[in-house]
């Protein structure tokens, strides 16, 4: 791993760290509307692929498929009528809905999809 890689996963992990650390009783608490990627809301609203990058240390591409009532997730951007960008170290963020997403994701494509599914994101 390079020098800038193992700094950047640091600071993905200090992120996470005082995510995590940070959250009150009532949000341990709180249900999940997921299981990993198996999202069920998630699915209910897809009805086209979506493409997600992740930019920065852990981050890659990969394409949420409709079709299945659990989440479809596979490597690379495969046709995706729009495609989610965002650091990898807020992924860890806004896909736990700790903060909003809309200030860390571009979108390109269709905005209105992306965000259609991109709000039903939950990651707990």
């Amino acid at each position: 791993m390079t020098a800038e890689g193992l700094h950047a996963s640091r600071r993905l992990a200090t992120t996470y760290a005082e995510m995590v650390t940070g959250l009150r009783p009532d949000e341990w608490a709180r249900s999940s509307r997921c299981s990993g990627w198996m999202c069920p809301p998630v699915s209910t609203v897809l009805d086209r692929p979506l493409g997600v990058r992740l930019t920065g240390a852990g981050g890659g591409e990969w394409t949420l498929l409709p079709g299945e009532s659990v989440l479809t997730v596979v490597p690379g951007l495969q046709d995706p009528v729009a495609t989610a960008t965002s650091a990898a170290e807020d992924f860890v963020l806004w896909g736990t809905t700790r903060t909003p997403r809309r200030a860390s994701v571009e979108v390109a494509g269709d905005g209105q999809y992306a965000a259609r599914v991109l709000d039903r994101v939950d990651i707990v």
